[in-house]
């Protein structure tokens, strides 16, 4: 158990980090001049109505005093967050709570109780 465990937070955390950034900002009437666009898909299978936020990396330390931008996961595990500006450095996505069809029994709603974090080296606008 503590084997699948391990290694279902092993392949989430690649997912999220192959996918959690995607490009973005411009100026569109959506998106303010300047802005920044991170998107990704949070799964454990896809995870539902989770919390995801960014925060900036200083000092090597997540820096939690301050929030950059929040959002939920869709029905698919998928998110768009749009940053008011793109941030210095690297940014930390986090992804609590939410639910999932695990995977490897087919039983869905189950609820994710793990603390689900992909380092973004760097997000361009």
């Amino acid at each position: 158990m503590k084997i699948r465990s391990i290694f279902t937070t092993a392949v989430l955390l690649t997912m999220m980090l192959l996918y959690g950034c995607g490009g973005g900002g411009g100026s569109s009437s959506t998106h303010p001049e300047g802005s920044v666009t991170i998107s990704g898909v949070a799964a454990m299978g896809p995870i539902s109505g989770g919390d995801v936020k960014v925060y900036a990396v200083k000092d090597g330390k997540i820096d939690t005093s301050a929030v950059l931008g929040t959002g939920k996961t869709a029905a698919d595990g998928s998110y768009t967050i749009t940053l008011d500006s793109a941030p210095t450095g690297p940014v930390i996505v986090e992804v609590t709570g939410g639910t999932y069809t695990d995977e490897a029994s087919g039983t869905p709603g189950v609820s994710n109780k793990m603390k689900l974090r992909a380092a973004v080296s760097s997000v361009a606008d």
